[in-house]
């Protein structure tokens, strides 16, 4: 017998329980009065097995919902943004930052949406529903702080200015140019074939020794 619904699955299926010495069953005709009342207790059958079924969703859907609620956030409230629907410049998600933050809370919309208040260089909605958000709790320890994590998003703008490409190879059949500053430094960066103007890339290949 079937715990969520009552009844065995055999009798779910054809309607009666089966007897330990079965009788052959004939086949019942079209105008048999026995097959009329084969077919009102097959839809009986067919209606108590939704009710029951239905229960038994409702059961688990209780049970879900007693221990499990949604994070209530309140307007100023730090909180951490997932961030795996966010493309970076990093080469591969694995070894990228998980959440993104603290951020404030700006407004709530809604019972389960939030605003959030972002910086402006992410260029992001920035309106995220609560299973996007992760509480920021603060340390016990004094000299623990929150730290800002900003994941370096593609559309980035460039805060350097390029001066040689000194290293070339290729990843994932795309190829990928080591740059120099004028600074002196590279950026930590490696993807910069579309961020580079065409005309500059082919001028600084011709007096760049690989």
């Amino acid at each position: 017998m079937a715990r969520c619904i009552g009844i065995s699955p055999f009798f779910a299926c054809y309607g009666w329980n089966p007897k330990s010495h079965p009788e052959i069953p004939q086949r019942l005709g079209v105008n048999d009065p026995r097959l009329a009342e084969y077919l009102v207790k097959g839809a009986e059958c067919h209606k108590y097995l939704q009710e029951q079924i239905w229960v038994a969703q409702r059961r688990t859907v209780d049970q879900y919902n007693h221990k499990r609620k949604d994070i209530e956030f309140k307007v100023g409230d730090l909180v951490y943004i997932n961030r795996k629907n966010w493309k970076t410049r990093r080469p591969t998600p694995k070894l990228d930052t998980r959440f993104a933050g603290p951020y404030p809370i700006k407004e709530r919309i809604g019972r389960r949406v939030y605003h959030i208040t972002l910086p402006a260089n992410l260029r992001v909605h920035d309106v995220f529903h609560v299973s996007m958000l992760e509480p920021a709790k603060t340390s016990s320890l004094s000299q623990r702080s929150l730290l800002l994590a900003e994941p370096p998003l593609r559309n980035e703008e460039l805060k350097f200015q390029v001066e040689a490409i000194v290293g070339k190879c290729t990843r994932n059949h795309e190829p990928e140019y080591k740059v120099l500053c004028v600074s002196g430094r590279a950026p930590e960066t490696r993807n910069l074939l579309d961020e580079l103007v065409p005309a500059q890339v082919s001028e600084m290949c011709r007096v760049s020794s690989f």
